[in-house]
């Protein structure tokens, strides 16, 4: 069966008063420029967007499968919505970076793993994960 091509767009914010998620850059010391600024004991709401639009079968984030909401906008994209609390995360130690995989199930195209580069702040350490 042959592959198609498609583009994925993936947005997170957090889930209470609908606040931006934040990322630094840390040049070479990592293994990705920039890193995702999260805190622990928080949920947050992501945004996945095909184009064009595919079907996603499941979503799962860190190994545990999500519920996704599927909103059609156009017969160009398809977006899949769902939250993730990070509930039971630990901090991440300074000096260091973790992965947070994203894996998506996508019909007739096999799996996508995003692995993307954060590290965990405590919700006390406000002047950390934002801009200020």
């Amino acid at each position: 069966m042959e592959k198609n091509n498609f583009k994925v767009m993936l947005y997170i914010k957090k889930d209470t008063e609908n606040e931006q998620v934040f990322f630094k850059t840390d040049g070479q010391r990592f293994s990705t420029d920039k890193t995702i600024k999260l805190t622990v004991d928080t949920s947050y709401g992501f945004s996945v967007i095909t184009r064009p639009p595919q079907i996603i079968q499941n979503i799962s984030v860190m190994g545990t499968n999500v519920n996704t909401t599927e909103m059609t906008g156009d017969s160009s994209s398809l977006t899949y919505t769902f939250s993730w609390p990070s509930t039971g995360t630990q901090l991440t130690t300074k000096g260091k970076r973790d992965i947070l995989p994203v894996v998506l199930e996508v019909k007739d195209n096999g799996s996508l793993t995003m692995n993307l580069q954060i590290k965990f702040y405590k919700l006390e350490d406000k002047q950390h994960y934002t801009w200020v």
